[in-house]
């Protein structure tokens, strides 16, 4: 490592990590894309989402039960927006009463 303290070359040598950095996960991304592809995971999925059809396997999953596994991530997408949602509203409300105060309570503290 450089003993070399220029500002000048230290912001260089942190791009130039950042930079492969960036490349290596980037590389790593697209390697895993490539891999994916000669697999035919897509199709895979399209199968399992419309048919059933559990890949890698010739078994079908039934209707009620896909129905019923769609319907349970649905319930928890949902459930996750809406708590979400909740709680910034809460803190919105929170924040506009604590800012909202008159004067002179806040000086009676």
């Amino acid at each position: 490592m450089l003993a070399c303290s220029h500002p000048r070359l230290l912001y260089c040598l942190e791009r130039c990590l950042y930079m492969k950095k960036i490349i290596t996960i980037t590389s790593l991304i697209f390697s895993s894309l490539l891999i994916l592809d000669s697999m035919n995971i897509g199709s895979a999925l399209v199968l399992f989402v419309i048919a059933g059809q559990v890949p890698g396997t010739n078994v079908s999953i039934d209707a009620g039960a896909m129905l019923f596994f769609f319907m349970l991530i649905t319930g928890v997408i949902t459930g996750r927006l809406t708590s979400r949602a909740y709680a910034t509203l809460l803190k919105i409300r929170r924040q506009s009463a604590q800012y909202s105060r008159p004067k002179a309570a806040l000086l009676a503290k």
